[in-house]
């Protein structure tokens, strides 16, 4: 009964260290450091490295036999890497905006770093679609399609983040049809035409 009621134990706190990090309540290092610091969470921290050589385990396991898992890791690792360059552009650019004394402010201003980067990925995602839409209806190859979806949506390079923009004329209002085909005519120019010459 004493090892049951043990295991009932470790099961319950180990289920309230994942729902703590699904939460965001806490974060891994928080978590580490806490259960480091004191005797009473042995059990718990011998547990959890043990719980964590599994899924370890299995992952690299998994990793060897499926080639697909590896390329979507990959692919998965890319975009994040990507997004993290364009948060530490937007804080290179507004150097010492996004930053604070306080932990409360860093954390704002954090939240502020990733909302502008979230809009940028927003708005070049509602003009690749749009076109993804288009072309569909167009009938476009399922081989332009493919090499289509390859564009990332976490791009910068045609934003000026140090200019000055007006919205007065357009009343706040982003043209979009305009930006979509601005990139549909050089898609049709570049991309449609090399895809069809190698076909």
């Amino acid at each position: 009964m004493c090892c049951l009621s043990d295991t009932i134990l470790l099961a319950t706190l180990i289920l309230r260290v994942l729902l703590s990090l699904l939460l965001q309540e806490n974060t891994q290092s928080n978590i580490i450091k806490k259960i480091n610091s004191s005797a009473r969470y042995a059990g718990l921290r011998k547990a959890l490295f043990e719980y964590n050589k599994i899924l370890k385990s299995t992952h690299i396991l998994n990793l060897i036999d499926d080639m697909d898992l590896r390329k979507a890791i990959r692919e998965a690792r890319n975009r994040t890497e990507a997004y993290h360059q364009l948060q530490r552009l937007i804080r290179k650019i507004y150097s010492g905006v996004f930053k604070g004394k306080k932990i409360t402010t860093n954390r704002i201003s954090a939240h502020a770093v990733r909302l502008i980067a979230n809009c940028i990925i927003a708005y070049n995602s509602i003009i690749l679609n749009t076109i993804y839409e288009k072309m569909l209806k167009d009938g476009v190859s399922q081989q332009i399609i493919d090499k289509f979806l390859r564009i990332s949506p976490i791009a910068w390079a045609y934003i000026a983040f140090t200019g000055k923009y007006n919205f007065k004329k357009s009343n706040g209002q982003i043209d979009i049809t305009a930006m979509v085909d601005a990139l549909e005519k050089h898609l049709k120019q570049y991309f449609w035409t090399d895809s069809k010459t190698q076909n």
